[in-house]
């Protein structure tokens, strides 16, 4: 016990900076996100009043909601994602420093724990509880709050699941990192979960998040295409910005002004090819958005149980 003690003591200093190096790299991922540019946006000193002629217009298309009430839609258009952004919205500043962020956390607890089992099925259950507040808390809540307009929680959805993509990213890369080589792992089946989960993650990063935050764009324009009043009295300057943005990468044009031609209800993340990644990303450009959410929580749900399975056999 006298040696257990004072071993303990000696690695307290190392531990204390190992906290302490944690910290400063949070701090400095944060100013960093801000330096590129994923920053909150600022509202100038008040409301964002736009002129009569500045209103946006959008060639619009007529359907029918449950009720039987007409309602105006921008028309549907054929746009192919061109840059990485686009293709996966985990590449952004802000989630490119989430990402950096907690791979660094991880190494700091690879430094301080060591490759121990019991960190291994700790970050497991991390992993699992981010998946637990985001898709199964916080996703569901958000809908229920009855001051939030539908496209708004949308907006917030598209932004949040990237997010979460890249901190679930840095922990699943954690997780390898202290069970590649590890005595502990060797006869067990703790590598099977965990390539199930990552491959899942992997799906749905590179395949659905994507077309899940297209649809929550798309949803975004039509209802400010059917709230003008937003536009003209809401918006900051730099959300009309982002908003005349999110018209060029759906194809409606360079200015608010600008018509859209009316093409295909989806925009495609597909290219030529005859391979089995331009068939699948085919069939998932032709499937719904409640479709695609349906896929997104079987994933989640997967996740869980292969995490779960992976804390139980390295933990136990």
């Amino acid at each position: 016990r006298a040696s257990e003690r004072a071993s303990e003591r000696a690695m307290a200093p190392g531990r204390l900076v190992a906290a302490c190096v944690g910290v400063l790299v949070v701090g400095a991922a944060r100013v960093g996100a801000f330096a590129l540019g994923d920053r909150p946006l600022s509202t100038r000193g008040g409301l964002v009043r736009l002129r009569r002629h500045d209103s946006p217009r959008v060639a619009t298309t007529q359907i029918r909601t449950s009720r039987g009430r007409a309602v105006a839609v921008p028309a549907a258009t054929t746009v192919t994602a061109s840059s990485s952004e686009e293709r996966m919205p985990m590449l952004s500043p802000m989630n490119a420093a989430l990402f950096a962020t907690y791979g660094v956390a991880g190494l700091v607890v690879r430094g301080v724990a060591g490759a121990s089992p019991r960190a291994a099925a700790s970050i497991a259950c991390v992993w699992a509880g981010c998946v637990l507040a985001i898709s199964f808390m916080e996703a569901v809540v958000k809908f229920r709050s009855p001051f939030l307009p539908k496209f708004f929680a949308l907006d917030v959805g598209r932004t949040v699941f990237p997010a979460l993509n890249a901190v679930e990213a840095a922990l699943c890369a954690t997780l390898w990192v202290l069970s590649l080589g590890s005595a502990w792992l060797l006869g067990s089946l703790a590598p099977l979960p965990l390539a199930m989960a990552t491959a899942v993650l992997a799906a749905q990063v590179a395949f659905l998040t994507p077309r899940l935050c297209r649809d929550g764009e798309r949803a975004v324009l039509a209802a400010l295409a059917r709230h003008p009043y937003l536009v003209k009295v809401v918006l900051t300057d730099a959300q009309r910005d982002r908003y005349c943005e999110l018209r060029r990468t759906h194809g409606y044009g360079d200015a608010p002004a600008a018509a859209a031609p009316a093409a295909s209800q989806k925009t495609s993340f597909s290219s030529d090819g005859g391979g089995p990644r331009q068939a699948l990303s085919r069939y998932l450009d032709s499937r719904s958005s409640k479709t695609l959410h349906v896929f997104y929580v079987v994933g989640e749900l997967l996740k869980l149980l292969c995490l779960g399975a992976f804390a139980a056999a390295v933990g136990g």
